[in-house]
């Protein structure tokens, strides 16, 4: 009886270290090729596999393998558009498929239609801080042994960790206030890597301004373009703007001054 019970728990013991093992293999810039779908609403409220509540409104994604909290870089190949999303569950188990994406997530790369894509998923943040905000460790100098007085000090040089660099902007930010009229509204983002991405797709089409909110106990960032005298002028903009941001809307500047 007791052999069988050792062979059970062993038999169980086995994969669950296969993969601990494997939810630290990713590595800053791996990259996976795949289809990708998205949560049903009715997923809404439960508990994912790292413990937090799913919700279809946060930037966030399921993967088999990599560590909670690992940062993927999902881009749409039928479109060309990319959102950053955070590893907080398992799956998905269908063949082929790469990640599962929150339905906020899917909207961002305009795969909401299709419901199944094809994408190229990125690794750019590993759990626990990204590998570009890891601090550099200085050189660490130790005296040399007693029993050789006479000989040069031998430093011990830790292995310094440099900075990854994934992108650079060129910024000209100043402070901006909305007096009337209508703007086009081309997201909300809580990355601001993923922002500062979205910005330099911007048609030139006016203003280009974000607005900072604080909604849900997170802090948000709208991206809008122009400021119209009048609806109609702007819709006439928002055909450009939709070419690039396909879940762009226009909203009354009244509206966002709540």
């Amino acid at each position: 009886m007791t052999k069988t019970i050792l062979r059970a728990l062993l038999f169980l013991a086995v994969p669950l270290l296969m993969f601990s093992n494997n939810a630290q293999a990713q590595k800053m810039g791996q990259h996976l090729h795949g289809k990708v779908s998205y949560y049903a609403n009715k997923f809404n409220g439960r508990k994912t596999a790292s413990g937090e509540r799913f919700s279809n409104k946060k930037l966030t994604c399921a993967h088999r393998t990599f560590a909670f909290g690992t940062q993927l870089k999902v881009t749409n190949k039928a479109t060309g558009q990319s959102v950053i999303v955070r590893v907080n569950d398992r799956g998905p188990y269908a063949k082929g498929r790469v990640v599962d994406l929150s339905r906020k997530a899917m909207e961002e790369i305009g795969g909401i239609k299709t419901g199944v894509i094809d994408a190229t998923v990125e690794v750019v943040g590993l759990a626990g801080g990204a590998a570009e905000s890891r601090p550099i460790v200085a050189p660490e100098a130790t005296a040399a042994p007693k029993s050789a007085p006479n000989k040069p000090l031998n430093a011990s040089v830790k292995t310094i960790q440099q900075p990854a660099l994934i992108h650079t902007f060129e910024l000209n930010v100043q402070p901006a206030t909305l007096s009337s009229g209508f703007v086009i509204q081309c997201g909300n983002y809580q990355s601001t890597d993923f922002l500062l991405q979205k910005l330099a797709t911007i048609p030139p089409l006016g203003k280009q301004q974000v607005q900072v909110i604080r909604a849900g106990g997170q802090t948000q960032y709208r991206l809008l373009i122009g400021e119209f005298s009048s609806r109609k002028q702007a819709e006439k903009a928002l055909t450009e703007v939709k070419k690039s941001f396909s879940t762009a809307f226009v909203i009354a500047i009244q509206k966002l001054k709540a």
